[in-house]
């Protein structure tokens, strides 16, 4: 591939990437703030989810299988 190939494509990638970031930013549903407020909480909802089930005992679940743990 020549030079002139490679910079074609890469100017057609660069430019074709600042349409897509431009067409983003005007059709967004909400402002980039609440966006990211909104990231922010459902990131968080799913790490206090996570960290919940990791704390958990399953085998202290009602249906648990081996049901072997004496009180």
């Amino acid at each position: 591939m020549t030079i002139d190939k490679t910079l074609k494509y890469a100017g057609v990638a660069i430019a074709g990437g600042a349409v897509g970031a431009a067409l983003g930013i005007l059709l967004a549903p909400a402002s980039g703030a609440e966006t990211r407020r909104r990231i922010s909480e459902r990131i968080e909802a799913e790490r206090d989810e996570f960290l919940e089930r990791l704390r958990r005992d399953p085998r202290r679940e009602e249906g648990y299988p081996y049901s072997v743990i004496s009180a």
